[in-house]
């Protein structure tokens, strides 16, 4: 009976660190907590030193070409100062399934496919961070909302996460980088 009892917990203890593990390796960024906000509303979004140079609006079924994947995303090229650059992408659709695969592809576009499945939880939440050459890209994806970041400069793609972040949480202050009157 104590070989039976030692088998469990032992067995237990060895899903518990690998579900802690787990949720450890995919704490990812923050999406919007309130329900009023879309993906339209990060064209209001400025980074500082940088200025946006093209916006692109799509539906996630086009763009993964799936019609049962319902959704929008925006996609916004920023050019800086000395020709650095700068893209960010955003999608939310109306279940976690379409985010997922979304990201699923852009990590498939990225070589972090593999990478990327040990870092997510599927349809729950995820987050990969990837470097091709002279671009570093990081993404992450919870529940309905979507985010893809990449940037010609590490340092500048962890400013830009956190701007954007900052952003998530309160789109109504306005940028510090807007304020040149």
């Amino acid at each position: 009976m104590k070989k039976i009892t030692y088998k469990m917990k032992k067995n237990l203890f060895a899903v518990l660190l690998t579900v802690f593990m787990l949720l450890f390796l995919t704490s990812c960024g923050e999406v919007p907590e309130r329900d009023d906000f879309t993906v339209s509303r990060l064209v209001d979004f400025k980074l500082a030193n940088y200025k946006a140079t093209q916006y692109e609006f799509n539906s996630v079924s086009d763009f993964l070409e799936n019609d049962s994947l319902e959704g929008n995303m925006i996609s916004i090229v920023y050019s800086g100062k000395n020709g650095a650059y700068a893209k960010i992408v955003s999608a939310h659709t109306t279940n976690g399934k379409g985010v997922y695969y979304l990201w699923r592809a852009l990590a498939k576009e990225n070589n972090a496919l593999f990478k990327s499945s040990f870092t997510s939880i599927p349809f729950l939440m995820g987050e990969y961070k990837a470097q091709e050459g002279n671009l570093y890209m990081e993404s992450w994806f919870r529940e309905k909302w979507f985010f893809y970041i990449e940037s010609d400069s590490s340092e500048d793609l962890e400013t830009i996460r956190i701007e954007l972040i900052d952003y998530l949480e309160n789109p109504k202050v306005i940028n510090e980088s807007v304020i040149e009157l």
